[in-house]
């Protein structure tokens, strides 16, 4: 399961592969962003957005948590496209 690591609710708190343990840590919340994919909170801390870390897009970069600003559209690095596989 995708979780929050130690359940953090802090900024750049690192997301990990964990056993589903049914903790709000490892509930995310889901946000359609239109044409822009789609963004998640994890349901401990809803006011943060999973994210790649600093935006890299090198191999082995960490995922993480951090804040956005809710009134304008989230950065590419909070942004995630979902892709329906059979």
């Amino acid at each position: 399961m995708l979780t929050v690591k130690g359940g953090g609710t802090t900024n750049g708190t690192a997301v990990e592969l964990r056993t589903n343990s049914n903790t709000d840590s490892q509930k995310w919340l889901l946000f359609n962003l239109g044409n822009n994919g789609f963004g998640f909170a994890p349901k401990n801390a809803p006011a943060l957005r999973l994210e790649v870390k600093d935006g890299l897009t090198t191999n082995l970069t960490p995922i993480v948590i951090g804040t956005t600003d809710q009134t304008v559209q989230p950065s590419t690095k909070q942004r995630f496209k979902l892709t329906k596989v059979n």
